[in-house]
């Protein structure tokens, strides 16, 4: 998850869900039930994982946007 972090920078908010039920609920919402670090959201899509090579494991619109 590190890479992730510092590929996005200060355009990153980083959440630790083990430590938030709430944020937890948040993530596995955002990611329909994924239970897998990082869950990105950015511009209306949601990514699941993050390689590190500008390509991502999973990507899924965001709930209830195109």
């Amino acid at each position: 998850m590190t890479r992730a972090r510092s590929a996005y920078g200060g355009r990153a908010v980083y959440v630790n869900v083990d430590d938030d039920p709430a944020k937890l609920r948040d993530m596995l919402e955002h990611s329909g039930g994924v239970s897998q670090v990082p869950v990105i959201v950015e511009a209306g899509k949601v990514t699941i994982g993050f390689s590190g090579s500008g390509t991502f494991l999973q990507v899924l619109p965001l709930a209830g946007g195109s």
